[in-house]
């Protein structure tokens, strides 16, 4: 019990951090204003309202959609443990440039629920659905243009917590389907 409210301090302390992060920020990844088009999918596009909005309020639009998924998983009983994982790695993602991998970290805890959820976020990070021929501009742009080619180092940085969250969560749902057949063989 000591344990889980340690994981609620944490998951408290980053959503406050998050919110002053989101409000004191510095913008989105100035490449998705100035090519017109996106290294991300069709589904991205549409869920991230990036252009209509500006770079101030996509923060906040970026902060209630984690907050909501977070609501979300907290109601559903995803392990604490988990939310205060993600919720403190993710942190980075409201510091600088990298604000447009907040919904695909946000959609990755789809994967405690069900393993067959996790391709969601790559689908989602990913350009899928512009056009079934990988020379389209989406795919160029996120191989020449976007933080893939250009930012080395940091593209390493979040794409290892993109991939651990997404490792983290079907370990979260492997031990959370162990627990309830254990419950099932005791129970008989």
């Amino acid at each position: 019990m000591k344990t889980s409210r340690i994981f609620l301090v944490f998951i408290i302390l980053a959503v406050i951090e998050k919110f002053f992060l989101a409000y004191f920020g510095h913008g989105i990844d100035s490449a998705l204003y100035t090519d017109p088009y996106s290294p991300y999918s069709i589904f991205w596009e549409l869920t991230n309202p990036w252009q209509q909005l500006g770079p101030h309020l996509y923060r906040f639009y970026s902060y209630a959609f984690d907050m909501s998924f977070l609501f979300l998983y907290f109601r559903m009983g995803i392990s604490r443990a988990y939310l205060a994982m993600s919720q403190t790695l993710t942190i980075m993602f409201y510091i600088g440039i990298l604000f447009q991998d907040v919904t695909v970290s946000a959609l990755i805890g789809l994967g405690a629920i069900s393993p067959v959820l996790l391709v969601i976020p790559i689908l989602y990070k990913f350009p899928f659905g512009w056009s079934w021929n990988f020379q389209d501009p989406h795919v160029r742009f996120m191989l020449t243009q976007s933080g893939f080619a250009t930012h080395g180092d940091l593209s390493v940085i979040v794409y290892g917590i993109l991939i651990f969250l997404w490792v983290s969560a079907l370990v979260v749902w492997i031990r959370k389907r162990g627990k309830s057949e254990e419950k099932k063989a005791g129970s008989l």
